[in-house]
């Protein structure tokens, strides 16, 4: 608890400093995880020949793991901050989240995604930084 607070102090007064020299702050959001590994989970149930239906997180796992980031980004509203939350990019409308689509694997491992699950942030990146 002493580290989360030390460090959230540590972040707003970075933030304040930066925001005073009208610099814009970015933060991108954690990338939804798995409790699992999703390349080796895909592959495994390419080797048996089994559904896919149980490598799925949900959009409420994530949020609950990354709880203590969130509390933080509402601390920084208040601050010239713009977050980029990754999770709509990855959810279907049922709030279900599969580590891969019908073109391949969207996470390299746990945390991490894929060059080509990283594709799914172009939006989320055009979005907030006004490009095409």
């Amino acid at each position: 608890e002493y580290h989360r607070e030390a460090f959230s102090r540590a972040m707003e007064k970075t933030i304040a400093t930066l925001s005073a020299k009208g610099i814009q702050i970015f933060i991108l959001g954690e990338v939804p995880g798995f409790d699992f590994n999703p390349p080796r989970a895909l592959g495994v149930a390419a080797l048996t020949r089994t559904s896919l239906n149980h490598l799925v997180s949900t959009v409420e796992v994530c949020k609950e793991r990354d709880r203590n980031q969130r509390e933080l980004f509402e601390r920084l509203k208040g601050f010239n901050v713009k977050i980029i939350d990754p999770i709509p990019y990855f959810a279907n409308a049922g709030g279900v989240i599969r580590p891969a689509d019908e073109r391949g694997a969207l996470w390299a491992d746990t945390h991490h995604l894929s060059s080509y699950g990283s594709l799914r942030l172009k939006p989320a990146f055009e979005a907030a930084f006004g490009g095409n």
